[in-house]
């Protein structure tokens, strides 16, 4: 309880609109988080003339917690469209999908549109949607512990069509449309389209943690170490234990540990856009933390929540541009 009545202060203290960071915006567009449009699930999207984005807020009877935001981009104010600890956003045209609580009490794969009610797809919890544009969303289901079956639905719950099967966990669509994959058993990360697989990272002797897109640019997660995958290799290395807690259009959030039992973790945000990175600050480490992305700041909610600005575009000492 006293826990709840903290977040609760704190949630008036840092959500940025109390604040004026959510009004910092030019000529309609995110200064520095860039909203992701029609893909991969993210945590701030553009959907049907909404800014909608995972973060904390009131729903409508004023109970506080995680949920899915929204503010209309013409104007006006932000609110919490979707309660209940609902799990991702993936844009797909006018309307969002994630997975959450139906009118049931049952959780399930819901497409909304903002403002109104959620429409359930006909979807299990054994599948998984991870990407989305204005005709419908591709969606994966586990055949066993390696390989996925991938299918394509309508919004309207019509049209199901089998794309084909692949090996390993789906960590993104590329701008190309290829899926990528990350083989976690052999440590490579692949392009997968067409039925036909192209490799773009291997490395044997190193466990493969994780793989996120930032844009155009895919990072690789390894054991005490991460950097960006370019020409089969790894550049832009930076020490430490990484975890991606959110990404946007153009940018990823990780917590960084500098040593595996670390207090404290380093907060960096990749910018796709600027094609540099940036630290924005060290936080108490929570393994539990999450982070919410706002116009021009990142919100670390973890024991101690913390409320991080982005650097200025032209402050150049603060960021860090990628190796050519």
């Amino acid at each position: 309880m006293k826990k709840f009545l903290l977040l609760t202060l704190l949630a008036m203290l840092l959500i940025p609109s109390a604040l004026g960071l959510a009004e910092d915006t030019e000529g309609g567009e995110a200064r520095h988080i860039t909203p992701g449009g029609a893909g991969f699930i993210c945590d701030r999207a553009h959907v049907g003339g909404w800014t909608v984005f995972m973060g904390y807020g009131f729903d409508r009877e004023g109970a506080f917690g995680w949920g899915i935001l929204g503010t209309p981009e013409g104007g006006g104010e932000t609110a919490m469209l979707v309660s209940g600890e609902p799990v991702g956003i993936v844009p797909s045209g006018v309307s969002f999908v994630y997975y959450g609580l139906g009118g049931d009490g049952f959780y399930h794969w819901l497409a909304q549109n903002p403002g109104e009610e959620p429409r359930r797809l006909p979807l299990s919890w054994k599948d998984s949607v991870f990407y989305g544009d204005e005709d419908g969303v591709w969606f994966s289901r586990a055949m066993d512990t390696s390989w996925q079956a991938l299918y394509r639905i309508g919004l309207d719950g019509q049209g199901k069509r089998y794309m084909g099967l692949v090996r390993g966990s789906i960590n993104g669509v590329l701008e190309d449309g290829s899926i990528l994959l990350a083989d976690h058993r052999k440590n490579t990360v692949s392009a997968w389209k067409d039925r036909k697989t192209l490799t773009l990272y291997s490395t044997p002797s190193e466990q493969l943690y994780d793989v996120a897109i930032a844009g155009h640019s895919l990072w690789a997660v390894h054991f005490g170490h991460f950097g960006r995958i370019a020409d089969g290799e790894l550049r832009d290395i930076q020490q430490g234990y990484a975890t991606v807690r959110a990404r946007s259009g153009s940018q990823l959030v990780l917590l960084v540990l500098d040593e595996s039992s670390a207090g404290e973790a380093r907060v960096i945000l990749i910018d796709d856009a600027m094609n540099a990175w940036t630290e924005l600050g060290r936080v108490p480490y929570d393994p539990y933390a999450r982070a919410e992305l706002s116009v021009a700041s990142v919100i670390i909610w973890g024991q101690e929540p913390r409320l991080l600005a982005i650097p200025e575009s032209a402050d150049v000492d603060a960021w860090i541009p990628y190796e050519e």
